[in-house]
């Protein structure tokens, strides 16, 4: 898990420390190919209970919301909410990722703004 996370996670915000790092995401196929892969991976084990456990204890979702707040490609964010929306279902964990800073307005806005379906499913899923 540790490894797949790292595959999806540039530099990006470290929320544990207060350090405030700009996100750089390369544009190249490889990259988008393999933050797909990877982020699939997350998303699939995030509905596993002792999973979703160990990745709430990461910095992973932190940086999802960071991503997040980025304007990311439509797949990406379709992802990254499915990650944290398969978290928000597991047990005592819900009220933990509201108070992630902006989870709930960033969702909230994708739910208003994004035209693609998969994207909103996902957003829904917080509702």
């Amino acid at each position: 898990l540790i490894e797949q996370i790292r595959r999806i996670l540039p530099s990006c915000a470290d929320t544990h420390t207060g350090r405030n790092i700009d996100m750089v995401y390369e544009s190249s196929e490889a990259s988008e190919t393999d933050f797909e892969e990877a982020g699939c991976t997350l998303w699939d084990v995030s509905s596993i209970p002792e999973q979703a456990a160990f990745l709430m204890n990461s910095p992973l979702p932190s940086v999802l919301v960071c991503l997040l707040q980025t304007n990311p490609k439509d797949r990406q964010a379709e992802v990254a909410l499915g990650v944290l929306a398969n978290l928000a279902c597991q047990h005592g964990v819900v009220s933990r990722l509201a108070q992630e800073n902006g989870l709930v307005e960033v969702a909230l806005e994708i739910l208003i703004a994004s035209l693609h379906p998969p994207t909103l499913i996902e957003a829904v899923r917080f509702w």
